[in-house]
């Protein structure tokens, strides 16, 4: 299956809004036309598609290529549904928003704080510690995506018993997470 990079052309029913918010926030691409095509990201490939989690999915492509070159974007769903995301954005200016996204249904605003250069190497310095891929189920699913030599990367933990590094990630952020 492949992505496109314009979330808001999939959003039906008065939901363009809240995608123009959303890309906004995670520096997608915006509203409108079509955009370079993305195969799904192998760490995703074993995972029973639906909507929900192909928008998730297509953000955390999308943060790859946006134009504030993002330092990490974590996702994780609120009672195992992909329906319900909660993300924390680091910016290497140091913004760091946190945001709940309701599939077609709700954006509730970003709670937003600046963090210190010193804050935001801690945690591009957690995200170079963290290890390879885990394999969690759907419902304990904890994404991180960062920059690593350049490249951007996603990963996968259990969020219930993630690596020390993830923790170390959502401590220093602040952003909240349910075990």
């Amino acid at each position: 299956m492949l992505y496109r990079t314009r979330r808001a052309s999939r959003m039906k029913n008065g939901i363009a809004a809240l995608a123009v918010a959303l890309a906004a926030l995670t520096g997608g691409a915006g509203c409108g036309g079509s955009g370079p095509e993305h195969e799904v990201p192998a760490v995703f490939r074993d995972y029973p598609r639906s909507a929900a989690l192909d928008e998730v999915i297509q953000t955390h492509v999308d943060a790859g290529t946006d134009r504030e070159d993002r330092a990490v974007l974590t996702t994780w769903f609120q009672d195992g549904d992909p329906r319900v995301a909660r993300f924390c954005s680091v910016r290497p200016s140091g913004k760091c928003s946190t945001y709940q996204y309701v599939y077609q249904t709700e954006f509730r605003a970003p709670a937003s704080r600046q963090l210190t250069a010193d804050t935001v190497r801690a945690i591009v310095d957690a995200a170079r510690q963290l290890p390879p891929t885990q394999r969690p189920v759907l419902a304990n699913m904890l994404i991180i995506s960062y920059r690593l030599n350049g490249l951007w990367q996603t990963r996968l933990y259990d969020r219930t018993n993630r690596p020390p590094a993830a923790s170390t990630i959502f401590e220093v952020t602040g952003a909240p997470i349910v075990p």
